[in-house]
């Protein structure tokens, strides 16, 4: 019973309050108006409902991590090149502010992804290797 529509992102044709769970999975970073999406996708899902979010980290390292994290320079969102760069972690958070819970699953994600002899060693690592190393930023919003 799943029915397909080709659609606006950021105008559904859905009213207000309709879904327990949207599912948001790398798309943000392709949608020029990303704000609008994120005010969609708060607007359809019911009080109560699940909004899941995920994107490419910005920050995924195409030069060693030991350089990035050093780096004081940051990316202007405000350009609006190169979409597919896809959010950090805090760009999410201010994306999403207006649900009443947001939560960052991105060291969930690392230890599902991660092979099981590292996994032991993940708990020890400050939230902002996670924050900066993942590929994928991945966080579950509820209305």
């Amino acid at each position: 019973r799943v029915r397909i529509a080709r659609l606006d992102a950021t105008a559904m044709p859905f009213p207000d309050d309709t879904f327990d769970l949207v599912v948001c999975n790398h798309v943000i970073e392709h949608v020029p108006a990303w704000e609008a999406l994120a005010r969609e996708l708060h607007r359809v899902a019911r009080p109560g409902g699940l909004v899941y979010i995920a994107t490419p980290n910005i920050y995924r390292p195409t030069v060693p991590l030991r350089v990035m994290l050093r780096s004081k320079k940051r990316l202007s969102r405000d350009t609006r090149i190169a979409l597919h760069l896809g959010f950090a972690v805090h760009e999410l958070r201010r994306l999403f502010a207006h649900f009443s819970q947001l939560h960052n699953f991105n060291r969930t994600h690392a230890s599902i992804k991660s092979p099981s002899i590292v996994r032991p060693l993940l708990p020890f690592l400050p939230s902002i290797v996670y924050d900066y190393a993942l590929p994928t930023n991945v966080m579950i919003g509820r209305k």
